[in-house]
């Protein structure tokens, strides 16, 4: 019994002997390499190689259509699958299989190619289906992925506000009219041949080398625009995908920098848009983030978050003037986001309690007062991985003077009350005082006390002279 596809090719044959000088050294060189359940693909008339000369073998159950006028080639049977395998993303997010350009219009920088390939003397095919007609995109077959342009994508097809065009390297080959939503665009190698198709309608072919490996390379004009690919070389789904970010939880202080690393997959997006393995990130805010492993058509998510702690801040409190005679100079000090400070000293004193306390006394020696001024020093403590941020305050000393009053006839209220003395150096306190208000009559020891209230609140006086 005759098998059927001898009897197919044959009948067929016998139909078409104006082509059996082109296909019969074709035909019988297939059969004697013992190819199976194979149909041989004629195409005559071809846009840019004119005739077609000699058979290609392709795939199980595919047919042969001739015709003067059209061309109708079912250039594979089987259905392919959605290419979500995607390398050198650029300008672009993924989701599954679908590629959206998240950069600004124009081209050069967006763009991706897949990572699966259409190998040495492999028939196939990639596929887009139209689905907006405002979307500007390239795509087609490289041999390697140069950029994100669609000049540097070997053998493209342009669709174009509608209108659908060919390149080569960024070379128009020829453009072919219109396209409307759910048209299907498809480029297949058969043999040395691409086949260029709408709907399964050949409009253009040209000859390529049938030994280059190739891969899926699209790039994208428009901003939000989407692709998706198919193709007859995606790979299936990889189940066991299981991507890890490590480390999976990190704390860091503000204005620091924090490093994530992702694993488990061949590709990555992460939520700030990198495609890398790994990202370095300085949030100000506790954040957390997210990334997308894609490996063959399967995605796998990975969260990673980075907790930041406020800086630390030590407040010493203001600069101080006081007395030479004072025992010991209160203090006042701060820290915020940090459990603790330490004081210390530029000059010689001691700290009461000691110098873990906040809000202790400092007891100046006598070298500190001799130098005039101190300077003292909170710095933080329980930061953790924070610095170690601190503040200083001065302490100037002022020797106590003698003085008297110096005044002509009756005192009244708001008068000027002049100070005999050195008083011009005691803090805050000038060489002469306005006593105002109703707490003076017409009395100078009134006034005198006033001044001594005045005075002592310097706490920096020897005594108290009469009035003249």
């Amino acid at each position: 019994m005759l098998n059927n596809r001898y009897i197919h090719i044959t009948l067929l044959l016998l139909l078409l002997p104006p082509l059996w000088g082109e296909l019969a050294p074709n035909f019988f060189r297939g059969l004697g390499r013992g190819v199976v359940a194979q149909t041989l693909y004629i195409v005559k008339g071809g846009p840019d190689t004119g005739k077609f000369s000699g058979g290609v073998f392709m795939g199980l159950n595919a047919k042969i259509n001739y015709g003067a006028n059209q061309q109708n080639v079912l250039l594979d049977a089987k259905p392919g699958l959605l290419e979500a395998s995607w390398k050198d993303i650029t300008g672009l997010t993924q989701t599954g299989s679908i590629l959206t350009k998240t950069a600004s219009d124009g081209w050069g920088n967006a763009g991706a190619a897949s990572s699966s390939t259409l190998d040495t003397l492999q028939n196939g095919w990639i596929q887009y289906k139209v689905d907006n007609l405002s979307n500007t995109l390239a795509f087609g077959l490289s041999a390697s992925n140069v950029d994100a342009h669609y000049n540097s994508i070997n053998y493209a097809v342009m669709v174009n506000a509608g209108q659908l065009s060919v390149y080569n390297n960024g070379q128009l080959k020829g453009s072919f009219g219109v396209v409307t939503v759910n048209d299907s665009i498809r480029i297949a190698r058969i043999g040395n041949i691409l086949f260029y198709t709408k709907n399964k309608v050949v409009f253009f072919n040209q000859a390529v080398n049938a030994k280059l490996p190739l891969m899926a390379d699209v790039a994208l004009y428009t901003q939000g625009g989407a692709v998706e690919i198919k193709s007859s070389f995606a790979k299936p789904c990889d189940a066991n995908l299981n991507v890890i970010a490590t480390p999976a939880s990190q704390t860091i202080c503000s204005g620091q920098t924090a490093t994530i690393i992702a694993s488990g997959s061949t590709n990555y997006m992460w939520s700030t848009g990198a495609s890398n393995n790994s990202i370095y990130v300085s949030p100000e805010t506790t954040t957390t983030y997210t990334v997308t492993g894609i490996s063959n058509g399967c995605t796998n998510v990975a969260i990673a978050t980075v907790t930041v702690n406020p800086t630390p801040t030590a407040n010493a409190g203001l600069d101080q003037i006081v007395c030479s005679n004072n025992a010991s100079v209160a203090l006042n000090g701060a820290v915020v986001f940090a459990t603790g400070g330490v004081w210390s000293t530029s000059g010689s004193g001691v700290f009461s309690p000691d110098t873990n306390t906040l809000d202790a006394y400092y007891n100046p020696s006598i070298d500190d007062i001799m130098a005039g001024t101190v300077t003292l020093t909170l710095t933080i403590t329980g930061n953790g991985s924070c610095s170690a941020g601190s503040d200083e305050m001065v302490i100037s000393f002022t020797s106590p003077s003698p003085f008297g009053l110096l005044a002509s006839g009756a005192i009244n209220s708001n008068d000027s009350v002049f100070v005999v003395g050195d008083v011009g150096a005691i803090g805050g306190v000038s060489s002469y005082i306005r006593v105002s208000g109703n707490i003076l009559q017409n009395n100078n020891i009134e006034i005198q006390q006033a001044l001594l209230n005045i005075l002592a609140d310097k706490n920096c006086f020897s005594s108290l002279g009469g009035v003249n």
